[in-house]
């Protein structure tokens, strides 16, 4: 199954879960992982939406990675969905391709499990915050997996992130 990674941060080499998850997946897979803010920058602060389009119909599955920012996505992630996916320049041949496809989320939150349940400290489950990726795939018809949920990586010991990168 032909993956891409599109991660969302705004500085990649600073983040040591990212980067984590970067070196693992390269090691593991062959996956393609896009840094969403570097290549944002690299073309002038705009994305090519025909390329990137082109780019996300060669892949099989499709995978968000980002951390939570008050409890959604970096800021990068929907500028790209914004222009990827506008529906006034939608094409029905690139909505028809792109039916199908499964896309998964792998999520980082600073917070612990438990804040993230009923009755937890953030009064809202992570499924209930991540539900607006759920309903974009049901727009697009793609097949929507369970996230991938991490919380506090800085406290991982090794045995925890080496089960963490055979899950990844």
């Amino acid at each position: 199954m032909r993956t891409i990674v599109y991660m969302a941060h705004p500085d990649i080499n600073h983040s040591s879960s990212h980067q984590f998850l970067l070196s693992s997946g390269k090691a593991t897979t062959q996956a393609v992982f896009v840094d969403l803010s570097e290549q944002y920058q690299q073309q002038g602060y705009t994305f090519d939406i025909q390329a990137e389009r082109e780019r996300l119909l060669q892949f099989d599955l499709i995978i968000f990675q980002f951390q939570l920012y008050w409890y959604q996505a970096p800021a990068i992630m929907k500028i790209w969905l914004d222009a990827v996916f506008d529906l006034e320049y939608s094409d029905e041949r690139f909505r028809q391709e792109l039916a199908g496809k499964n896309l998964g989320l792998v999520v980082i939150a600073g917070a612990k499990a438990e804040h993230y349940q009923a009755g937890g400290r953030e009064g809202r489950t992570l499924s209930e915050l991540l539900s607006p990726y759920e309903l974009f795939a049901r727009h697009f018809n793609l097949n929507y997996l369970m996230p991938l949920a991490i919380h506090q990586f800085h406290y991982m010991d090794e045995p925890m992130k080496f089960d963490l990168m055979m899950h990844y």
